[in-house]
């Protein structure tokens, strides 16, 4: 009768019992972020969008949540009912009253009796323990002319400081008018991401597409391409919001001219049974008028945009004169 209780005692403090518990605590730190050189535009990073904080030095107040571990004592009744049901057994054993019982209590009382001790030794030394849900905040700063700083910040202290270090972007010759002129006919051109407007291609193949097209440019030796992170560093600190595509002329002009081009490359893929078009539209930024224009038919595919491209270029070089 008495192995038999202890035997429920044990399996109700198996099934009632639960190492740790959890609970949930929200906290607040204050966050100094600054940058080198001073001034640039600093966004703080979430899951899945990034929010503009403003210029370099900025402070903020971050709420995060902090995940307290909180051991249960009620624990140590399994090491002590399996220390019951340990000695239970061995009793049965030596007085050979019932050998299988006894077996089967020193068995299971002594599995109990170890996974107790393991599970009770290690909640206390993590008892009080504290995990951070989101373990770091990510920001980063930009600015006309460098290339774009990111950093992370851990959570826990109740103020912290960070730095974002932005590196110059190569400033080549080619983003320069003024080295332009001595070569003939030779244009500094702000190269604009490809418009999709069939809407049937991967933003990863427009990419490529887009850089094919400006390494062609570049070799033709009549255009002078502005480096595409400065034209992107320029979009972010004059439209003062995240990467998105400036299709606007108006939008155009005013990045091409901050970056110092001459001319803006505007370049569209269109549809046009039973193929595709690619067409490519350029500006004089000064006169906001157009210099040339382009077009190109193709198969729907990479290698046909590429055999575009090479048509694109070769009209537009032709064009100028080259």
């Amino acid at each position: 009768m008495m192995s038999r209780l202890l035997m429920l005692v044990w399996v109700a403090c198996v099934l009632g019992s639960s190492g740790c518990s959890y609970s949930l605590e929200q906290r607040s730190m204050n966050i100094n972020i600054d940058s080198d050189p001073p001034g640039a535009l600093v966004w703080q990073w979430n899951a899945e969008d990034k929010t503009q904080l403003g210029r370099a030095p900025v402070s903020i107040d971050h709420s995060y949540s902090m995940q307290i571990i909180s051991f249960n004592r009620w624990w140590w009744l399994l090491p002590a009912v399996s220390s019951g049901m340990t000695a239970a057994g061995v009793s049965l054993l030596v007085s050979d009253a019932d050998s299988t019982s006894g077996a089967v209590f020193t068995s299971v009382g002594f599995s109990g009796l170890l996974i107790g001790l393991m599970v009770g030794l290690v909640g206390e030394l993590i008892d009080g323990s504290e995990i951070p849900v989101q373990d770091k905040v990510r920001f980063s700063g930009s600015m006309v002319g460098f290339s774009e700083s990111f950093t992370q910040v851990s959570v826990g202290p109740p103020e912290s400081q960070t730095l974002l270090t932005l590196q110059p972007l190569p400033m080549l010759s080619q983003a320069s008018p003024a080295s332009a002129q001595g070569k003939k006919d030779t244009q500094v051109v702000a190269v604009f991401d490809i418009r999709d407007q069939t809407t049937q291609f991967e933003p990863m193949l427009l990419s490529q597409l887009n850089d094919y097209l400006v390494a062609q440019l570049s070799r033709s030796g009549r255009f002078q391409v502005v480096p595409r992170q400065l034209l992107k560093a320029s979009m972010l600190q004059m439209k003062k919001e995240s990467y998105r595509q400036c299709y606007d002329r108006t939008c155009q002009i005013e990045l091409g001219r901050a970056v110092a081009a001459q001319s803006a490359l505007v370049t569209s893929i269109l549809k046009v049974e039973p193929g595709c078009v690619l067409s490519a539209t350029l500006y004089d930024l000064r006169t906001e008028t157009t210099i040339a224009g382009a077009n190109a038919k193709s198969a729907c595919d990479l290698d046909g945009l590429i055999g575009a491209a090479n048509q694109v270029v070769a009209q537009l070089t032709g064009s100028l004169g080259g």
